[in-house]
């Protein structure tokens, strides 16, 4: 039962858009403020550490001025870019882009979930900004496979050469130990 609960969590996390966020980024004048909607889709099912991942990252423009994206980011909460394009994209206001990357998926940030924020370099109005979204998303991970049975198989070697460590030690105690004569 709990398998199915982790399983539908999989694939609610996978298969709606994640959070939405709204972005304010000022330069001092009223009219060089941009707002911004995001959403991210994963395309992995499920998502596994190590494995080469798509995500499909939405951006609407939801203010009054037209912006620029330089480049734009996955970026986990430790600052570590898992994924990123530099498309060179002009939003309109009003308007939404799509922007699709792959990646290799790294491991968890903390148990078996990823927290991550998409950032980008933006241009409007002759100059240059960058925006992150203020809170994180979540993703679940699944562990590699083949990662939990290297770690299985390193420790059941441990624990046989363990055994056989101590059956030597064993056998040379008693050995050691006079032996009584009969009469």
């Amino acid at each position: 039962m709990k398998r199915i609960g982790i399983i539908i969590i999989l694939l609610l996390t996978t298969a709606a858009f994640a959070q939405t966020q709204i972005e304010d980024v000022s330069f001092g004048q009223a009219n060089q403020t941009i707002q911004w909607l995001s959403s991210v889709k994963e395309q992995c099912s499920p998502c596994q550490e190590g494995k080469i991942s798509e995500f499909e990252v939405s951006l609407k423009n939801t203010g009054d001025n037209d912006f620029l994206v330089n480049s734009i980011s996955l970026i986990d909460s430790y600052g570590f870019v898992f994924a990123s394009s530099q498309p060179g994209v002009f939003v309109p206001k009003d308007n939404e882009k799509n922007f699709t990357m792959q990646s290799v998926m790294p491991p968890p940030t903390r148990g078996n979930t990823l927290y991550y924020s998409v950032c980008f370099v933006f241009s409007v109005n002759g100059q240059s900004g960058q925006s992150c979204e203020n809170s994180a998303r979540q993703l679940m991970i699944q562990n590699n496979i083949e990662t939990n049975l290297a770690i299985i198989y390193i420790l059941l070697s441990a624990i046989i050469i363990l055994m056989a460590v101590c059956f030597m030690m064993l056998l040379r105690k008693l050995d050691s130990k006079p032996k009584r004569q009969g009469l």
